[in-house]
């Protein structure tokens, strides 16, 4: 990792003191922020390499997305699907899918 890290605006790295012997559910808390806080910086490292110019843009470009808090359908999306249960008339239930359409999201 130093060798890479010459090459990039980083410039130097602290050195891996210690390398991780038991599986990640074994670990302690403090080991664990441990081993994200050195592979953050080695992957920063590494992206600075590969772009030169904007190595944090492809770093941001990799991370993974939070996991979804709010699984199901929003309280806006079933007050639409009940209206739409509820509409008597064909003329209503499509107006009420034309709302749906341009709704942010749907069911997730």
């Amino acid at each position: 990792m130093a060798k890479i890290a010459v090459h990039s605006q980083r410039g130097n790295i602290q050195p891996l003191t210690f390398q991780h012997t038991t599986t990640w559910d074994e670990s302690k808390p403090e080991e664990k922020q441990l081993c994200i806080d050195k592979a953050t910086e080695a992957c920063s490292v590494d992206c600075n390499v590969i772009v030169p110019k904007d190595g944090e843009k492809l770093f941001q470009a990799i991370q993974l997305p939070a996991p979804a808090e709010h699984v199901g359908p929003t309280d806006d999306l079933i007050a639409l699907m009940s209206a739409y249960r509820d509409a008597s008339i064909k003329n209503l239930k499509i107006q009420i899918l034309s709302i749906y359409i341009y709704m942010p999201t749907g069911i997730p």
